[in-house]
């Protein structure tokens, strides 16, 4: 990208996209499918939930990569580079059928919904790197 962009509504990703240290803002889901990657590279994220599966990923190399989901997050990929950053999730997170979907230790990842939110893991080896609990509801994770 050489710009922010906006997008209202729904982002299915047809090829791989590279924020380039820019800001991407989608009020609706972005559904990465058949190896399609979204790439941090310096940049950041804010959307409404995210969807991967079909070999899709995302690619958080650095630092300052930032992702925020105001809704899910369903992970059914094992080609995930979510290595460094931070990832912040208001509703549910699934590993559906993602064998090894491994996130870095440096990769910090908040729960931090206003509502309960559960955590699926369904497949082995799936992990996330440093997990915080910031959830304000009564019923909690």
């Amino acid at each position: 990208m050489t710009e922010a962009w906006n997008v209202d509504g729904e982002l299915l990703l047809k090829e791989c996209l590279r924020l380039n240290g820019k800001s991407l803002a989608v009020s609706g889901k972005v559904a990465l499918e058949n190896s399609r990657r979204l790439q941090f590279q310096h940049g950041s994220a804010a959307v409404g939930s995210v969807g991967m599966k079909s070999s899709s990923g995302l690619y958080m190399e650095y630092e300052d990569d930032r992702l925020d989901i105001a809704g899910n997050l369903q992970i059914q990929s094992r080609y995930n580079y979510m290595n460094r950053g931070s990832v912040s999730v208001g509703g549910d997170v699934t590993f559906a059928d993602s064998p090894g979907c491994k996130m870095g230790e440096a990769l910090t990842v908040t729960l931090n919904g206003d509502q309960k939110q559960t955590v699926s893991m369904k497949g082995a080896g799936n992990s996330f790197g440093t997990l915080v609990i910031a959830n304000t509801s009564a019923d909690g994770i």
